[in-house]
C-alpha cells in the first residue's frame, strides 16, 4: 500500500500594513509594561508613532489643529501622536538627529520662540537633536534641541504647559519622557442595505 502524499498547510502571507500594525500594538504592549515596572526595553525607529510626556506634570506633547505645539492637556489620542523619523540611522538613541511629524502630516519646527507643525517638508529648520544620559527605549527621559542648538523647554514654572524654545541650561524643565504610541481604534460604520418593495 503506498502512503498517500503528505499535505502542506496553505502558506498565508501578511500584508505589509498588517505586520506593521502587529508590530506596532506588540511595541505598545511592551511600552506599557516598562512604564508599569520603570524598565526600558527595546529601542525606537524609524517611522514609530511615539507619545511624549511631561514628567512632572504627566501631560503630553498635543499638536492642535492649527499646528500649535503644546502640552497643556493629558489626552493621549490622535493629537498626542507623533512619528518619528530618523535622519540617517535605524534606532534612535543620544545623538540622533529626529524629525518630528504630527498626525496632520506636517513637521514640528521652530517659530519664534514656540514649536508648530507647519511644515510640508523635513528640511534643516526641522531636524532636532535627541539628548539622553543613557540607552533610548520605553519610558526613558529625553530633551530635544532645535537645529540651530536652542532647547526645547516643556515644563517652565511661569507657563505650566508652553513649549518653548530658548537658550536654557536648566536640564529639568526640558525632560520628556518618551514612549510607544497604542494604536488608535477607529471604527467602519457597517454597510447599508436597502430592500425596495416590488411594485
Amino acid at each position: 500500500v503506498k502512503p498517500a502524499p503528505e499535505r502542506h498547510p496553505a502558506r498565508v502571507r501578511a500584508s505589509p500594513t498588517v505586520v506593521g500594525m502587529v508590530r506596532r500594538a506588540l511595541r505598545a504592549a511592551v511600552a506599557e509594561l516598562c512604564v508599569v515596572d520603570g524598565s526600558s526595553v527595546g529601542g525606537f525607529s524609524h517611522g514609530d508613532a511615539v507619545i511624549f510626556t511631561v514628567p512632572r506634570t504627566g501631560r503630553h506633547i498635543t499638536v492642535e489643529e492649527n499646528g500649535f505645539v503644546q502640552a497643556y492637556w493629558n489626552h493621549t489620542g490622535e493629537w498626542q501622536h507623533i512619528v518619528l523619523e530618523l535622519d540617517g540611522g535605524v534606532e534612535l538613541a543620544h545623538g540622533a538627529g529626529v524629525f518630528l511629524r504630527a498626525w496632520t502630516g506636517s513637521y514640528v519646527s521652530p517659530r519664534g520662540s514656540r514649536l508648530f507643525a507647519s511644515s510640508a517638508t523635513a528640511g534643516q529648520q526641522e531636524r532636532f537633536t535627541l539628548l539622553a544620559d543613557g540607552a533610548v527605549g520605553p519610558a526613558s527621559r529625553i530633551r530635544l534641541e532645535t537645529w540651530n542648538g536652542k532647547a526645547v523647554v516643556v515644563d517652565d514654572p511661569a507657563d505650566q504647559g508652553a513649549v518653548s524654545v530658548v537658550g536654557s541650561t536648566d536640564v529639568a524643565t526640558q525632560e520628556l519622557v518618551i514612549n510607544i504610541a497604542q494604536p488608535l481604534i477607529t471604527t467602519t460604520a457597517a454597510p447599508t442595505t436597502t430592500t425596495l418593495a416590488p411594485t
